[in-house]
């Protein structure tokens, strides 16, 4: 299937060796890292937490228009952070990161070899390669056994490939929707996999009609999928499925609920409730680590108990954490900026036959 450019298309690439040769990270990368200060606040065991584990943390806000990247260091939490338009969901690689932006969808990779340091570091993360998508509501990322890109989609309602050009193609969409057009009928929040496959999907409403999910209160499903057939109804907007030690986990966003999917009783078990609108989720051992905005920050669930071990709240200019990837090592990565890569990229909006 095919949905022609809304204006001549020139391909994205991956950044060529000389471009980045001729990129300045001195000029967009402090030269010393940031200790959190007003910008951060932190509970009083997170900087161990993040020790123990040995990871750091990269943060999208939305539209605050930040990636951050986080860590303990010598003297408290630090931080890097590099602006970008819109950033949402954010997804680990082997070497860095995907990004998913506002209208492009970034790779960083880390230019650094072994043994190599900038400025102290021993990671920089330089944006390698950029998928210009246009504006389609990129809500949730996730790689197949392929290596192959798949991203939840929210402007066609479907889970889509996309491919080095920004085309998509898509491999799911709900029963309900009757074709693939750029209408956000149902607004399709998240997705996860299993054995490399589509397992599970949220919607915000079952509906057909352009922006008919807007219109619908508490209509929001998880789908199982395979079956197309619903495995919980009447949530209040849904995100994030996630499956986790052997559990199928699910935000609420409206009510900032954490909870589970009882399959067989079609069921959404209400587990732990967070301050905001719970936005995207991750899990790191017995933690499930929840992203709210309105009050902006990351939760530290307990699996066990239900309660909040730890807390990360962002300040000031940033109203919003949307979603986060959990980077092992202790060294918090640099990111650089997005200026000289971004420039003279076009924005085309199709799907690839």
């Amino acid at each position: 299937m095919h949905h022609p450019p809304s204006r001549p298309h020139r391909a994205s690439r991956r950044l060529p060796p000389q471009a980045l040769a001729l990129f300045e990270p001195q000029a967009s990368i402090p030269s010393a890292p940031t200790v959190v200060g007003d910008m951060v606040e932190t509970s009083p065991r997170l900087l161990q937490w993040l020790r123990t584990r040995r990871v750091c943390l990269a943060v999208t806000t939305g539209e605050s228009g930040k990636v951050l990247t986080l860590g303990a260091g010598p003297d408290g939490l630090i931080a890097f952070d590099v602006n970008c338009e819109g950033p949402s969901a954010v997804l680990l690689t082997e070497k860095g990161l995907h990004v998913a932006a506002q209208r492009r969808l970034w790779r960083f990779d880390d230019a650094l070899s072994d043994g190599e340091s900038f400025l102290g570091a021993d990671r920089l993360c330089l944006p390698s390669q950029c998928r210009p998508t246009g504006a389609i509501g990129i809500e949730d990322l996730a790689v197949e056994d392929s290596g192959k890109l798949l991203a939840a989609v929210s402007a066609f309602n479907c889970v889509a490939r996309i491919n080095s050009r920004g085309d998509l193609k898509p491999v799911w969409r709900p029963s309900f929707i009757d074709k693939v057009i750029r209408e956000d009928r149902c607004h399709l929040t998240g997705f996860c996999l299993r054995e490399g496959a589509v397992a599970y999907v949220t919607v915000t409403a079952a509906s057909n009609a352009k922006d008919g999910w807007r219109a619908v209160n508490n209509g929001g499903q998880v789908i199982d999928a395979a079956t197309h057939c619903s495995v919980a109804e009447g949530l209040d907007q849904p995100r994030a499925p996630r499956l986790y030690r052997n559990k199928l986990w699910a935000l609420e966003s409206g009510s900032g609920a954490l909870g589970w999917i009882d399959c067989e009783a079609r069921r959404f078990e209400h587990f732990a409730k967070v301050p905001g609108v719970a936005r995207g989720l991750r899990f790191v051992g017995d933690h499930a680590l929840v992203m709210t905005s309105g009050v902006a920050g990351i939760h530290w669930i307990n699996l066990k108990t239900g309660k909040t071990d730890h807390q990360l709240t962002l300040r000031g200019a940033i109203a919003e954490a949307i979603d986060v990837a959990v980077i092992p090592g202790e060294t918090v990565p640099r990111l650089a900026g997005l200026s000289f890569a971004d420039s003279g990229l076009e924005e085309p909006e199709r799907i690839a036959g």
